[in-house]
């Protein structure tokens, strides 16, 4: 694994637009690899990328990974991700066990294998989070570190 720079974190709420339409695609394509790499730990249901805290648990253990294995990282690093995953893992479960999903007719469907097709309608959820983004870049509202 090699990145080029320095891992960052990104913090999800604060993306612009353009920001979105990358990480949307970067972050289902590293959740996809997960579910392939631990079939056995990562159930999501496969409208994880509908639910706000899902994608923002789940981005930031991306983040948390890239961290744990760059260069720059310390040998604990590793088994530090672990933990993380660990984790999130339980919150996560809980999470789909005690909320039903807001889509109207839709039960969460943690399915394990790793052929996946894109979800259906995740193009036009896309598309709407980055429109969204765009309209509010008109209005902005102060991020983190403001």
């Amino acid at each position: 694994m090699s990145w080029t720079a320095q891992p960052r974190p990104v913090h999800w709420a604060s993306l612009t637009a353009e920001e979105a339409a990358e990480e949307w695609d970067a972050l289902h394509r590293w959740v996809e690899r997960l579910r392939t790499r631990y079939p056995f730990g990562v159930r999501l249901p496969d409208c994880w990328w509908r639910h706000n805290d899902l994608v923002e648990v789940l981005a930031a253990l991306r983040d948390f990974e890239r961290a744990s294995f760059d260069r720059s990282a310390s040998a604990t690093g590793p088994v530090e991700w672990q933990r993380a995953l660990r984790d999130m893992e339980l919150r996560t479960e809980s999470w789909i066990k005690r909320y039903p999903c807001s889509v109207p007719g839709r039960e969460h469907d943690t399915l394990t294998d790793d052929q996946r097709p894109t979800p259906p309608g995740w193009g036009e959820f896309v598309g709407q989070d980055v429109e969204r983004r765009r309209r509010r870049a008109e209005f902005p509202t102060p991020g983190p570190s403001d």
